[in-house]
């Protein structure tokens, strides 16, 4: 009976739990199981769930058997065995190998590397031992930009490194070694034994939002660092807690967002229209999103740029924020009507993998000279509609508004579920009067009511 009552409260916790902490050693386990609420804890296995809620979230804590890599890739798989995780953050303490860190202060990983990865071949001529590295690279999803963003915005009483980490089996401890390293990897200001196993084994069970979080604790060289493991824990989970105390944070931290418009060059608008393209592209990178753009025209040149501009401030590749897909244009007439089919592709591809798709303006000039409403914004609507959230935003005119319009008459076809709130704010998409900022702000808190 009592198996049984178990059973039924572990699946319970299992239904409403997404997020997943994964530590190594005992002292990170206790230090983040002490800011854990209303706990709950059940032995699978032999691994310890930990279930209870941080801030806004309800989480599990679980903990490696043994320290590296391999252990690691196991562990969160057992985890995930079980459970349907959306999000795995990695809390605990490492290494900081350049002198750009400091002791204590935490380290946010935007790309872990298995260092130890490579190729050994011996030279024919001189009999010399050569070593060609091979390293495996892992890239957080949008889930790092979101907290890379938050980051920007808070100040905390220690700093928040922003970079490359090197993970491999070995426990490091030579200034020598540690040389070598930064020869091959000059960006790298971290080293673990676990985070390439972090990154492995989210990429194998098709978690794309995995987070490393560590404190520095030591240099990688001679002397240990266990007197700063307590200060640099202290400090990590003051910036997990941070995290989680954001509402609604992690519904909008996940997804691909297609901005999809097109405008005249040369109207007396242009300008306002660029200006608008560009800050809506950053806020939704800014919140989490990866922009998806046809690159339309006026449109699509001010979304990359904004995209560039946001990238280098947040210290995010390019590529994990921007999915581009030009439309080329050209006079011949026959390949004219080749590119058209390309379109038509590009198309369907840019809608496969979204979340969300928003439309703006949407003014075209046809052969005749004469002002028509852009046509293939109609048809990526249509290909967003039933996949993806579609977001005409009316105030800004021409197709967009007309799709605006088609939304509105058959809002409980498109938004089943919206409540009161969640009408309002869609409403006010339609509000010519709003500035750039209010109606930007205004896009953002309607996906967050979502």
């Amino acid at each position: 009976m009592e198996d049984n009552l178990n059973k039924v409260k572990f699946n319970h916790f299992v239904a409403k739990t997404k997020i997943l902490i994964i530590t190594v050693t005992d002292k990170e386990y206790c230090n983040v199981k002490s800011i854990i609420n209303d706990q709950e804890t059940f032995i699978i296995d032999n691994y310890t769930y930990t279930f209870g809620h941080v801030g806004s979230y309800d989480v599990v804590l679980g903990k490696n058997a043994y320290m590296g890599i391999c252990d690691t890739i196991i562990t969160i798989n057992h985890y995930c065995k079980y459970m349907q995780i959306d999000y795995v953050f990695m809390l605990g303490v490492c290494a900081g190998i350049s002198s750009k860190v400091n002791l204590k202060d935490v380290i946010l990983a935007n790309k872990v590397i298995a260092y130890e990865k490579q190729k050994i071949t011996e030279s024919r001529f001189f009999k010399k031992i050569q070593r060609i590295q091979r390293a495996d690279i892992y890239n957080p999803g949008n889930l790092y930009r979101s907290i890379s963003s938050l980051v920007l915005k808070e100040e905390f009483n220690f700093k928040v490194y922003k970079g490359m980490v090197l993970s491999g089996e070995k426990l490091l401890n030579s200034s020598r070694v540690k040389k070598e390293l930064l020869k091959c990897y000059p960006e790298a200001i971290g080293l673990d034994m676990e985070g390439t196993g972090l990154g492995a084994a989210c990429l194998n069970i098709g978690v794309k939002d995995w987070i490393f979080i560590k404190g520095i604790s030591d240099r990688g060289s001679k002397k240990k660092g266990s007197e700063n493991q307590d200060e640099a824990m202290k400090n990590v989970l003051t910036l997990f807690k941070f995290i989680m105390q954001q509402k609604n944070f992690f519904n909008i931290a996940k997804g691909n967002v297609l901005i999809s418009g097109s405008y005249v060059y040369g109207d007396k608008n242009t300008s306002k229209v660029e200006t608008f393209s560009n800050q809506l592209t950053k806020s939704l990178i800014k919140n989490g999103l990866k922009v998806v753009t046809g690159y339309g025209l006026c449109v699509g040149p001010a979304v990359v740029s904004g995209a560039y501009d946001i990238a280098k401030t947040m210290d995010i590749n390019i590529s994990d924020c921007l999915e581009s897909y030009p439309f080329p244009r050209v006079q011949n007439e026959d390949l004219k009507k080749f590119l058209q089919s390309i379109k038509s592709e590009n198309r369907k591809l840019m809608t496969k993998e979204i979340k969300y798709s928003i439309f703006i303006y949407g003014k075209k000039i046809n052969e005749c000279g004469k002002e028509i409403q852009a046509t293939g914004m109609l048809e990526e609507f249509y290909n967003s509609k039933g996949k993806a959230y579609v977001i005409p935003i009316g105030a800004t005119g021409y197709m967009a508004e007309h799709l605006w319009k088609i939304v509105k008459n058959e809002f409980e076809l498109y938004y089943p579920d919206a409540n009161n709130t969640t009408i309002a704010l869609f409403d006010k998409l339609n509000d010519k009067k709003l500035s750039n900022t209010d109606l930007i702000q205004n896009i953002i808190d309607f996906i967050n009511s979502l």
